[in-house]
């Protein structure tokens, strides 16, 4: 809607909607990173659920099915089964650092267009100003 606006806006009507334009764009930027951002950080942590829950009914049924075998021979075969040997928690620590930095790209471009925005404005009245000033 704004930009058919835009197309037909002229003087100030126009600079005001490119100001709103860039704050919506830009708003928009900082939504779509703090989505973006938590839909990553809540699979991971599903993923992680998961595993965890796996390896709980894994060790489980082991122990349900290993009649034959003693509690202690049952727990050595499931040993190498853990969390910390099944979960690579250097690469959950890679990809949230790495989904914080998108995050932060993306509200940093947020800034940018606020601040043109801002600039856009600052610009307008200065013109206006000066305008004002050489019609007197």
């Amino acid at each position: 809607e704004l930009r058919s606006q835009l197309k037909t806006a002229t003087g100030s009507k126009r600079i005001s909607l490119r100001e709103e334009l860039l704050r919506v764009v830009a708003q928009k930027a900082r939504l779509q990173a703090e989505l973006k951002v938590q839909a990553v950080k809540d699979e991971i942590a599903q993923a992680k659920e998961n595993l965890q829950a796996d390896i709980t009914s894994t060790h489980q049924a082991m122990y349900a099915m290993a009649k034959e075998l003693s509690e202690s021979e049952v727990a050595d075969l499931l040993s190498p089964y853990t969390m910390e040997n099944l979960w690579d928690s250097q690469a959950e620590a890679k990809n949230l650092a790495e989904a914080d930095a998108y995050q932060n790209r993306l509200m940093a471009f947020a800034d940018k267009l606020d601040a043109a925005a801002d600039n856009l404005i600052a610009a307008d009245q200065e013109g206006a100003a000066l305008f004002s000033a050489g019609s007197q």
